[in-house]
């Protein structure tokens, strides 16, 4: 996925299954990018201070560990650019920019909600694809590119180009979400 984040804030961009996300805390207050399993705090990433920037994400999940890139760039949690988590599973509820306590919870007014943009979020079910897949340099700058590969039975693609219909998922799976 690409964010954009304002200042001041910190908010989930992606939570599923058991109190498993990637939280997104914005560089007024931190500017750091972790990951948590289970509400414990598994690492802190760099810092990201530029607000008027894009950023790229991807989070790739493979048998009990995790890794995550920026812009193409592996960060580090725990001084690692791997890190390991227990129960690290997408299942369940999966939201997208919010939080909610538990396994298929409903998310509430005070559930850490993310503040910014977000832009071309894609989910490949059944494989561990590094950022090349979704992006690539150009004149020294990391711009998207078209994932062109399967996304598996679970995978989505959500381009937000239809307004009426804002979680239309466009990978061919018709894993379509509820906007909430």
């Amino acid at each position: 996925m690409w964010l954009k984040s304002t200042a001041g804030t910190t908010g989930y961009v992606v939570k599923s299954g058991t109190d498993v996300g990637l939280n997104w805390q914005s560089p007024d207050t931190d500017g750091r990018m972790y990951m948590h399993a289970n509400n414990v705090a598994v690492g802190y990433g760099e810092r990201y201070r530029d607000l008027s920037a894009w950023y790229h994400l991807v989070l790739q999940s493979n048998s009990g560990t995790a890794r995550f890139w920026v812009n193409n760039r592996a960060a580090t949690t725990n001084g690692s650019t791997v890190a390991t988590l227990n129960n690290f599973t997408f299942n369940g509820l999966t939201l997208i920019g919010v939080y909610a306590q538990g396994l298929n919870a409903t998310p509430t007014s005070s559930s850490n909600k993310f503040s910014g943009y977000m832009a071309n979020i894609q989910f490949i079910d059944g494989q561990a694809l590094d950022a090349s897949y979704f992006g690539e340099t150009k004149q020294d700058i990391w711009v998207p590119k078209e994932y062109t590969g399967s996304y598996g039975t679970n995978g989505f693609h959500l381009d937000f180009a239809d307004s009426s219909n804002i979680g239309n998922d466009v990978s061919g799976n018709n894993n379509d979400w509820t906007v909430n």
